[in-house]
């Protein structure tokens, strides 16, 4: 029996992801990888759906054009940009569970910034309001993050491969159903889900594509600047340079020229003193 505030470690979250108790089970079948399971943790893959390019080209299962659907080539992301990713994963969270999301220490090093919610609450995606009621979701739900490049380099995303997150399943104590030892109704129970914001990103109402995503829009602009600015200076220290060398010249034959001019005075003097 697992302890208080367990973290499920690799053969129990396989109990989990393989299980026929739908009541146990944290992802939709079919939905997980089981080259993603790791030791203590599960790693998440990018969605080449619910997907918005750091452009504002978007990409979801019911855009008009079906071109917009889906996106399985890689993308870049330039330093300074954001881009608007899902997870491939499907979360039914059971009400023991909760989760705690974490970036991937390499791509951190590379600069990418993960933002986002970091907890999965028990119960996220496994019930749906549908018709003003609260019902058993076949669906699940996504997990939504905006990846941020605040590197130097360019960033390569490749939907339904790539793993930019991975996230932690701990065992709770007790039931989160419950108040003083009653099972709360589910319209007094506080189950997120993305609804409203899917709606508010992904409908064909808006004129394509979307204006960029401006998290980072003027970091982006800065940082251009001073690379026109640096440019700038390079070419600034090349003409200093020069003219450095070219005045170097000047002093150098001015000193010939005055010493010259004294060698001059002083052979003319000898010269004189000789005749006289």
């Amino acid at each position: 029996m697992l302890g208080r505030m367990s973290v499920l470690a690799r053969d129990k979250l396989l109990e989990r992801l393989s299980s026929a108790d739908a009541e146990k089970q944290i992802f939709v079948p079919g939905s997980w990888d089981l080259g993603r399971v790791r030791g203590a943790s599960y790693e998440l893959r990018v969605a080449s759906d619910f997907l918005i390019l750091p452009t504002g080209k978007r990409f979801w299962p019911d855009a008009p054009d079906p071109a917009n659907r889906a996106l399985y080539a890689e993308f870049p992301l330039e330093p300074g940009e954001v881009a608007f990713v899902s997870s491939l994963e499907k979360l039914r969270m059971p009400w023991d569970l909760t989760g705690n999301i974490a970036p991937k220490f390499r791509l951190a090093l590379d600069g990418l910034l993960i933002m986002g919610g970091m907890l999965v609450d028990p119960g996220y995606g496994r019930m749906c309001r549908n018709g003003g009621k609260w019902v058993e979701s076949e669906e699940g739900e996504r997990l939504h993050f905006q990846l941020a490049n605040l590197g130097v380099e360019t960033l390569h995303i490749v939907p339904e491969e790539m793993s930019v997150a991975a996230v932690q399943f701990i065992c709770l104590e007790g039931d989160s159903r419950l108040e003083d030892g009653e099972l709360l109704p589910m319209e007094k129970l506080e189950i997120p889900t993305s609804e409203r914001l899917l709606k508010n990103f992904f409908h064909p109402h808006d004129e394509e594509p979307l204006p960029q995503l401006a998290f980072f829009s003027k970091s982006s602009k800065v940082q251009e600047r001073v690379r026109k600015l640096e440019k700038r200076a390079e070419t600034m220290e090349i003409v200093v340079k020069a003219s450095d060398k070219a005045i170097d010249r000047i002093i150098v034959f001015g000193f010939y020229l005055v010493v010259a001019t004294i060698i001059g005075a002083v052979c003319a003097t000898l010269f004189s003193l000789i005749r006289g």
